[in-house]
């Protein structure tokens, strides 16, 4: 490994970004300039993801539940995503080595412009916030008080979510599409088994999705076609999607790691998928 190398865990990749978690602290490295880190703060105790704008605004949630704002001069604020009471009370329950016990942020996502950002408190349908205002713009998926958000993701250009999760209970699941700046739900694509996982492409028009460990399928989000279908020797437990859409990473729970094309995928099983 070269000496100007950092070691530690990546937390968000633009690209030409990256931000990554080393020795309590994060920092950003311009990779087009290397590797060494060009900023570094304070990383946030029990942190659950974190996102960096084209501005250079980065962005991260924590368990306290808050989302933490950094600028490019290296200022730092932060917003409560649930109000005062509620924020001491889990305080008051929070366990001091694992954080608090009955709520965990889930990841984060950031439009490009750096203004807003979508986050999620536990399995609820996530939210949109304007950091800009500090306040919560809309929730996703609320029309049903039963569902449970177990993934979701949002294109490149911040137009379009795509939640994965099911109704409590209930042994099928389903992809829910929305228009980020309107709320509205736009498709909704059914499943026989709950989706755990998503990732889609960058434009969003493809997304794969993991359904219960039991292996992946690529889906069409317009048509709702399903484009291929694939498993594994052992239960899959991580998916992701490059952003032109066409290769896609898959990691069994042995830690074998399938690189998979979606032309090369089984086409022959489309009609048994949904």
């Amino acid at each position: 490994m070269p000496e100007s190398a950092v070691q530690g865990e990546l937390l968000a990749f633009d690209g030409k970004r990256a931000v990554i978690a080393y020795r309590g602290a994060m920092g950003v490295v311009n990779l087009e300039q290397g590797s060494q880190i060009i900023r570094s703060f304070k990383q946030p105790r029990h942190l659950s993801g974190a996102a960096i704008a084209s501005n250079g605004r980065v962005v991260a949630a924590n368990g306290e539940p808050a989302i933490h704002i950094w600028e490019p001069d290296g200022s730092h604020r932060s917003i409560s995503m649930v109000g005062h009471e509620q924020q001491e009370k889990y305080k008051r329950q929070a366990n001091p080595e694992l954080g608090p016990v009955n709520v965990v942020t889930g990841p984060i996502r950031v439009a490009p412009d750096g203004n807003r950002v979508i986050t999620q408190l536990s399995l609820n349908p996530p939210d949109l916030w304007d950091i800009r205002l500090g306040c919560k713009l809309r929730t996703y998926g609320m029309e049903s008080s039963n569902l449970l958000i177990y993934r979701w993701d949002t294109d490149a250009n911040f137009h379009r979510l795509v939640l994965a999760g099911s109704n409590r209970g209930e042994e099928t699941g389903s992809l829910r599409v929305f228009d980020i700046a309107s709320g509205d739900q736009t498709a909704c694509h059914w499943f026989q088994g709950v989706p755990t996982h998503v990732s889609i492409s960058a434009d969003g028009t493809v997304a794969v999705v993991l359904v219960e460990w039991r292996g992946i399928t690529v889906i069409d989000l317009d048509s709702g076609e399903v484009l291929g279908t694939f498993s594994g020797d052992s239960p899959i437990e991580e998916v992701a999607i490059n952003r032109g859409g066409s290769l896609i990473v898959a990691i069994e729970s042995t830690g074998r790691l399938h690189r998979l094309t979606v032309d090369g995928l089984d086409s022959q099983t489309r009609k048994n998928s949904l």
